[in-house]
Order: structure tokens, then sequence, then C-alpha cells
């Protein structure tokens, strides 16, 4: 089927019947099977395309959309069964027995990168943000923040860390600590290089624990203003 052309009014050539269908999987009145013949269909009643691709392009999925003509995953929402899931992990364990790709096989064994590459890829990651959602205190000492109308950035890259909230004309980051996570010992360590590298380019670090956000964010906000009133 990969070889049949199908046309919509609008003008897209399309090489899959998949791209005849919603994404609500029912046929579209805008397509017709073709079946090999790429003349387009009459135009339909309606003022503009309903066919996936332009959809997508008018951005009419709810922001859904793979690199497919802007379908949404015909997987979504769905769960594999149990047997369905044995097979996939017997396939794969069939794979990697006949492609040994550890060691010295892997195709990168023995390869470094350049000092440009490096560096390009130091910067690309300092654009990511870490963790993709902000975390509830996090959200609380944003609000607060918003709410008295001052400008701030979130996971503000600084070097090569990234900080929660920061304000960099006053050279300020601001740190929400969970109580969990910040006792253990790895991460006390993690902190310890974070205030010394911000101390040595200039920079004042604020830290706020768990336990005081949820208490008073109002509180955390006023130590904040403190510090950008100039008074540190």
């Amino acid at each position: 089927m990969l070889g049949e052309l199908y046309k919509c009014f609008c003008g897209q050539t399309l090489k899959t019947k998949l791209a005849l269908h919603t994404h609500y999987g029912r046929k579209h009145p805008e397509f017709q099977y073709n079946h090999g013949n790429t003349e387009p269909r009459k135009p339909h009643k309606q003022s503009s395309c309903m066919c996936a691709f332009c959809k997508g392009k008018r951005g009419e999925l709810n922001g859904q959309r793979n690199h497919r003509f802007g379908r949404i995953s015909a997987m979504k929402g769905k769960k594999q069964s149990q047997t369905a899931k044995r097979r996939i992990s017997e396939a794969k364990l069939k794979w990697h027995e006949g492609h040994d790709i550890s060691g010295k096989n892997h195709p990168l064994f023995g390869k470094h990168h350049s000092l440009q590459t490096r560096e390009k890829i130091r910067v690309a990651r300092l654009k990511q943000i870490f963790p993709l959602k902000d975390t509830t205190i996090e959200k609380l000492i944003q609000e607060e923040l918003q709410n008295r109308r001052l400008a701030f950035q979130k996971h503000y890259p600084v070097g090569c860390w990234q900080v929660d909230v920061a304000f960099p004309e006053r050279k300020l980051a601001v740190e929400c600590d969970g109580d969990y996570w910040h006792e253990l010992p790895t991460r006390k360590l993690r902190d310890k290089k974070l205030n010394k590298y911000m101390e040595s380019i200039g920079w004042m670090i604020l830290h706020f624990r768990e336990h005081e956000i949820l208490r008073s964010p109002s509180e955390c906000v006023d130590q904040i203003e403190v510090c950008l009133n100039g008074s540190w």
C-alpha cells in the first residue's frame, strides 16, 4: 500500500491509507480511496480541509502530534496485553542474541568526541529543562513571586548548573529543596559544590526547604525581596 498515492482536495498527496482517517480512527469524508488514481476528490462543502495533515497543521489536534501528518498515536490511551508484552520481550532477546554490541563490538568503542563536539553537547544540554514539570514547592514560590509582580526566570542555566529560580540582573538564585532528597549524602555534596561555584562567580544563592515553603511561601519570598533590595 505504501506505493499507492492518495490525494485530498486540499492538494496534499499522501502515501498511506492511514492518513485518510481522523485521529479517532473514522474514515474522513474529505478523502476517498483512489487505489492508484491520484486525481483529487471534488471539494467538500466544508470551507476548510479536515484531513489529519491539515488539522495538524492548523493546530486542531490539541497540540498532540507526531512526525507523520500530525496524527495522534494509535496506541494513545491503550495498554498492551501481557501476551503482547511477552512477545515483544522475546523478540528483543532474540535480536540481542544475534547482535552482540557490547565492549569492542560497539560501533563507538575507542572513539571520543572532539572538544568542539563536547562544547556543542554542553551548550545544548544547558537548554534542556530538568525536570520537565515544576515541583509543587517550585510552583508555590513562582505563584507568590508572580503575585508580587517580581520578574524572574525559572530553570535558569548558570555555568554548568541549572537553578530553580533566578534573578540574573541581581545575580540571585533560589533553590527549592525537597526534604527527603536533599538529606541524601550525594545531594548534600552536590549542594555544597553548587554553593561554592555560585560564590566564586559573585552570585548569591538561597535554599528553601520543602517544609519551610509549605508552611509559608510568603515568608520565603519576603527573604528573596530583602536580597533583591540590596540588603545582602
